[in-house]
């Protein structure tokens, strides 16, 4: 991926037995291979504030084949959160990782982040 590329991100709950089920995301983050690093993506599922390349929160296609609250996707400019020059290896790989839940509206409210907005 090049520089200020946009990176279509999405977490999904598969399978679900019960389509009323709400999947929260609660942070996400990227990380090399190399392990020099940790970005914060998103935290308490909203963009992190403080990234100069603020990410965008898209929730669903304008036609979803499942249901939108089991569907996050969000959209980062690629890799604008590396530092200049510290990473020399043209192999480095990035790594994404999400801490999610998953949500029963029967049992009380389900608080989204900013995907709920």
């Amino acid at each position: 991926m090049l520089l200020g590329k946009p990176l279509y991100l999405e977490v999904r709950l598969l399978n679900s037995p019960d389509p009323s089920l709400v999947l929260l995301v609660h942070y996400c983050v990227a990380y090399p291979r190399s392990g020099k690093a940790v970005w914060v993506l998103l935290y308490n599922g909203c963009p992190n504030p403080y990234d100069p390349a603020q990410l965008q929160a898209v929730l669903s296609d304008p036609q979803p084949t499942f249901p939108q609250s089991q569907t996050r996707r969000f959209t980062i400019r690629t890799f604008q959160f590396l530092p200049d020059g510290e990473f020399k290896d043209p192999d480095e790989e990035i790594y994404f990782m999400c801490s999610t839940e998953i949500c029963s509206p029967r049992d009380g409210p389900c608080v989204e982040g900013c995907f709920g907005q």
